[in-house]
C-alpha cells in the first residue's frame, strides 16, 4: 500500500453505514430530541414542501444550515431520518474534532481542515465522487464554518459555494434555519424553517456565495421575526408538543382536580 500523503489526507472519508444510521436515529437521536425540546417546530409560512422536495429530486441536494450550537448536525442527522429516509446523507466534520468521535463516520460524516485551503478543492473531489456514485446523495453543510448567533449578520466561508459551482449541473440548494427560544413551558422550543435558494443564471463559487448569502440572511430574518411574536400558530409541530409542564406529579395534580396544567399569558 502506498504511503498516505498529507494532501490526501485532508478529506477523512465517511463510512455510511444506513443500518447504524437508522439505528441511532430511532434509538439515540429520538429519545434525544424529545428530552431536549418542549416542542420542534416548523414554520408554518414555507411548511414542510421545501423538505419534501428533497425527498423527491432526483439529482445532487445541499442543505445549507446556519450553526449556532452543538445540536446543529445532530438536527440534520434527526430531520434527514425524518424526511429524507431513502437518501444517503453526508456532512463535515473538522476532521480533528471527528478523530474524538470516530463513530459519526458511520452515520455519514466525513472529516476536513477547514482552515487548510488545500482542503477547498479536495473536498469539492470528495462530494463529486460521492454524487458520481449516488445521485441521490444529500451534503448538510454549516457554511458559517463557526458557531454564531442566529440573530448576527450571516457570513458564510466559501466551502458550500463551491461545492454547489463544482458540479455539472445546479444541485437543489435548501437554506434551513434553526433557533431555539424559551416560551412558556421549562424545556426550550426548536423553531425551524426551511426555504428554496434560487440557483444563480450564471453558476460561479462568487455567485453561489451572493446566492447562499442572501437566502439564508432572508431564513433567519425571517425566522427571528416568527421567535418574536411567540405564536405557536405560526409553526407546525413536528415533534413534540403538548401542553406545558412543571412538574410531572403536580401536573397530574392539576389535571385530577379539572384545572390542567396549561400555561396561558395574559395579553397585555
Amino acid at each position: 500500500m502506498p504511503p498516505t500523503t498529507p494532501q490526501a489526507s485532508q478529506v477523512v472519508p465517511a463510512e455510511l453505514k444506513p443500518w447504524m444510521l437508522n439505528f441511532f436515529n430511532a434509538r439515540v437521536l429520538g429519545p434525544m430530541v424529545r428530552r431536549a425540546w418542549h416542542a420542534v417546530r416548523l414554520a408554518a409560512d414555507t411548511g414542510d414542501q421545501p423538505l419534501h422536495d428533497l425527498a423527491a429530486h432526483k439529482g445532487p441536494a445541499i442543505v445549507a444550515m446556519n450553526h449556532h450550537s452543538w445540536w446543529d448536525p445532530m438536527l440534520g442527522l434527526w430531520l434527514s431520518g425524518k424526511y429524507l429516509p431513502g437518501r444517503p446523507c453526508y456532512a463535515p466534520m473538522e476532521r480533528a474534532q471527528l478523530a474524538k468521535f470516530a463513530i459519526l463516520k458511520k452515520l455519514g460524516i466525513f472529516g476536513v481542515d477547514p482552515d487548510d485551503p488545500a482542503t477547498l478543492p479536495l473536498m469539492s473531489a470528495y462530494l463529486g465522487q460521492l454524487w458520481a456514485r449516488d445521485r441521490s446523495a444529500v451534503l448538510w453543510i454549516t457554511p458559517q464554518g463557526q458557531f454564531a448567533d442566529p440573530r448576527v449578520p450571516i457570513h458564510l466561508r466559501p466551502g458550500a459555494a463551491a461545492v454547489a459551482a463544482s458540479l455539472p449541473t445546479p444541485p437543489l440548494v435548501v437554506s434551513l434555519t434553526t433557533e431555539m427560544v424559551f416560551w412558556t413551558d421549562k424545556k426550550p422550543e426548536l423553531l425551524i424553517r426551511a426555504a428554496a435558494v434560487a440557483a444563480p443564471l450564471s453558476p460561479s463559487t462568487p455567485s453561489w456565495h451572493r446566492a447562499l448569502t442572501r437566502a439564508m440572511q432572508a431564513n433567519a430574518d425571517a425566522l427571528r421575526d416568527l421567535a418574536i411574536t411567540r405564536d405557536p400558530g405560526r409553526f407546525i409541530v413536528i415533534g413534540g408538543g403538548g401542553a406545558a409542564r412543571t412538574n410531572i406529579f403536580y401536573d397530574a395534580w392539576l389535571t385530577l382536580r379539572g384545572r390542567g396544567n396549561r400555561i396561558t399569558p395574559t395579553p397585555r
